[in-house]
C-alpha cells in the first residue's frame, strides 16, 4: 500500500482529489487518485468488505460535504468581508464530515474516531 491510512481517510482523500480534478485540473492528480484507489481496493480485499447501500450513501454524503466545504473556501476567497461566516460554516460542515467518516470507520472495523464531530449549531437534517 502506498498510504498507511484507514479506509475512511482514503475515501475522504479520494473525494477531495476528485473535486480538485474537476475544479482545478492537474495531470499530477491522476497519479494520486490511482494510488488512493489502489489502497482502497487493497483494503476492500484484505478486509473482505461487502458493498452495501449504507456504505454508498455514506460515501456520497462525504463527497457532498467536501463539495460544500470547497464552496465555503471559494466564498472565503471571493468575499473577504464574510470570511468569518464562511469559516464557521466550514467548521460546522466538517463536524458532519467527521460523523460520516466515523460511521465509515465502524462499517470497516477501523478504530479511528474523529473528535470534532459536532456541527456546532448547523441544523441540517441528514440521516447518517
Amino acid at each position: 500500500m502506498e498510504y498507511n491510512y484507514p479506509f475512511s481517510e482514503l475515501i475522504g482523500a479520494l473525494t477531495i482529489k476528485q473535486i480538485k480534478e474537476v475544479k482545478k485540473p492537474d495531470k499530477d492528480l491522476l497519479e494520486d487518485i490511482q494510488k488512493i484507489t489502489h489502497d482502497i481496493d487493497s483494503i476492500i480485499e484484505e478486509k473482505d468488505l461487502k458493498l452495501s447501500a449504507e456504505l454508498i450513501r455514506l460515501v456520497i454524503y462525504l463527497a457532498q460535504m467536501d463539495c460544500h466545504i470547497w464552496t465555503c473556501q471559494d466564498q472565503m476567497d471571493e468575499h473577504p468581508d464574510d470570511y468569518d461566516k464562511h469559516l464557521r460554516m466550514k467548521h460546522q460542515i466538517n463536524g458532519f464530515r467527521n460523523q460520516i467518516k466515523n460511521k465509515i470507520s465502524v462499517y470497516t472495523g477501523d478504530t479511528i474516531g474523529h473528535s470534532n464531530d459536532s456541527p456546532d449549531g448547523l441544523s441540517w437534517e441528514i440521516s447518517i
